[in-house]
């Protein structure tokens, strides 16, 4: 790819406008979002029989915030490594082999989060009255 948008000027501004444009505002708006649902469906109930504890819960809040953090660790990534930014060689090798690490990550908090989000939602539904976590 990187190849491809030495040689052809025209993409490569597409990217690097797309980088500078909605991809400094959907990271954070999603991130809002996701925090917002899991204050709305309310971490609770109990894991393996046990009752979530408190630091747990903080983790779960936490989540959010670091896929927010990874997913701009990408863009900036991908704003050092495409045209119109001129790498060195030493610079490509490290971001090209941290930029599949980073992605991965990146999907595996937005899983991670969205799975959480269902568990809580299907045990709030379930509870007695609805309206508290199970």
């Amino acid at each position: 790819m990187l190849g491809y948008l030495k040689d052809h000027p025209d993409p490569a501004m597409i990217l690097h406008s797309m980088y500078l444009g909605p991809e400094l505002v959907f990271p954070l708006m999603l991130a809002g979002l996701l925090f917002c649902l899991l204050r709305l469906v309310g971490p609770g109930g109990a894991f393996f029989g046990r009752p979530i504890p408190p630091g747990a819960t903080i983790v779960i809040f936490c989540l959010p915030i670091l896929y927010g953090i990874v997913d701009y660790a990408e863009n900036i990534a991908g704003l050092m490594l495409y045209p119109p930014a001129t790498p060195s060689d030493a610079t490509v090798t490290l971001l090209s082999s941290a930029l599949p690490i980073i992605v991965r990550l990146k999907f595996l908090t937005l899983i991670v989060i969205v799975i959480l989000l269902a568990r809580f939602a299907i045990f709030r539904y379930l509870s007695r009255d609805g309206s508290e976590p199970s």
